[in-house]
This record gives structure tokens, C-alpha cells and sequence, in this order.
């Protein structure tokens, strides 16, 4: 997202001109994702939760600066692949945000997620979740890491604890060591419940029954077959 203020803290002119030529200009040209005349506030303190005027997400934007990590504005209309990155410029917490947001809206699908945006009143606990999802896949582990959202670290550890057949008490006692070695402010979940619940998409799945021998699969006709024919 742009820089909003320079080195010595003040407002830059050129952020004020690409909030209302860029970003508003977009938001507004998307009528799915505007409600009588407003649009949902990208700001700090709003969340996209409050419908405002053009104005006043305008003044929102410029005193309190966009959500942290909002690159690609799915609350207003912008797709995945919209984002046409010709520089190659992007972070590398940018790319990795990108690729777990991605995963995450991928579970919502887009219909579901233009759906939920354009809706004034609240959003219900379900559709919360996602959208606290899509702010953990932008949020970085702690302020300043460059390598891992909170998603993303999560989504990482569970894949080794799987692969590795980890216990859940040896993975709590590994997360208790873990972090006290990261730096202060981290946001890693302390245990495995935590950490299940926080990377949890509600996805459905099926169970599929295997040999002993892991040589075959029983599934669909074969599924009721308790060994190998």
C-alpha cells in the first residue's frame, strides 16, 4: 500500500491524491459494493465495518491510514487476479499475505464474499471468521517480520505437526519454548487448540479409508471393503 507520511511525519500530498484518484474512483465504479451513496471505511479504526460518504472514507483514509496489509481491496470490488504486479516489486510479507489471503478467499469463493460486502448491518459470527482470517493472513507474526503473517506461521506448523505425527503435548511444549525466542509483541498461538481454531476454514471433507498396507485406497464403491480383493 502507498506511504502516507514522510520521514519527518508529515502528510504526503501525493497519498491524498491517490486515496481519491485511485482507490475511491475504483471503489465507487463497483455499484455491488456501494449502499446508497456509501461505500465500507478501509481505515485503521473503521475496518471495513462502517458505510460512509465518499468524503469522509476520503478524511478516514488520510488522518488514520488504511488497514494494515489491505493490498488488494476485496471489500470494494478487487479480485486476485486484478492485481496485475508488473514491477515485481512486492515484499516478501506482501507475497506471503497475498498467498494465504488468497487461500482464504478461495474457501469463501466470490460470490459469497461480494455478497457479504455489500451488506450494511453486521456481518453473523460464520462470515466473521473469515474476515478475521483474511486480516491474519495480512497481519505479520510480530511488527516488522518480513517472512511470516500470522497465517501463514500457523498453516506452516500444523503442516509439520502432520507430517511428523507430533503429539499435542509435545506441540504445546514447543510452542511454549518457541515463544519466548521470538521478539516481544509476537502473535503466535500458544497451543495446538488455538492454533487449530485460528487457522480453521470450515471446509468440509470426507474421510477415505486406506490398506494397512497403505498400497490402496477404499473409496467411492470400494469404500465398505475392509481388505484388499
Amino acid at each position: 500500500m502507498w506511504r502516507r507520511l514522510d520521514n519527518n511525519g508529515y502528510l504526503l500530498d501525493e497519498f491524498v491524491e491517490r486515496v481519491d484518484q485511485e482507490f475511491l474512483n475504483f471503489a465507487f465504479a463497483n455499484p455491488k459494493f456501494v449502499s446508497h451513496g456509501q461505500i465500507k471505511c478501509p481505515c485503521t479504526k473503521c475496518d471495513n465495518r462502517k458505510f460512509l460518504s465518499r468524503k469522509d472514507v476520503h478524511l478516514h483514509i488520510v488522518r488514520n491510514g488504511f488497514i494494515r496489509g489491505y493490498d488488494i481491496w476485496y471489500a470494494h470490488g478487487e479480485s486476485l487476479n486484478m492485481r496485475n504486479d508488473a514491477s515485481g516489486s512486492l515484499s516478501v510479507s506482501n507475497e506471503e499475505g497475498s498467498r494465504y489471503r488468497a487461500m482464504v478467499m478461495d474457501a469463501l469463493g466470490p460470490e459469497f464474499i461480494s455478497n457479504q460486502t455489500c451488506e450494511e448491518q453486521p456481518p453473523n459470527p460464520e462470515v466473521q471468521k473469515f474476515f478475521d482470517l483474511l486480516k491474519d493472513a495480512d497481519e505479520p507474526l510480530w511488527d516488522g517480520c518480513k517472512n511470516h503473517s500470522k497465517l501463514s506461521a500457523v498453516a506452516q506448523l500444523l503442516n509439520i505437526k502432520s507430517e511428523y505425527n507430533i503429539s499435542e503435548a509435545c506441540y504445546d511444549r514447543l510452542m511454549s519454548v518457541i515463544k519466548t525466542i521470538l521478539p516481544e509483541g509476537e502473535k503466535l498461538p500458544n497451543n495446538l487448540y488455538k492454533t487449530k481454531s485460528l487457522a480453521k476454514l470450515g471446509l468440509g471433507y470426507e474421510k477415505i479409508y486406506a490398506c494397512v498396507n497403505n498400497c490402496m485406497l477404499y473409496y467411492k464403491e470400494k469404500q465398505r471393503q475392509a481388505t484388499m480383493s
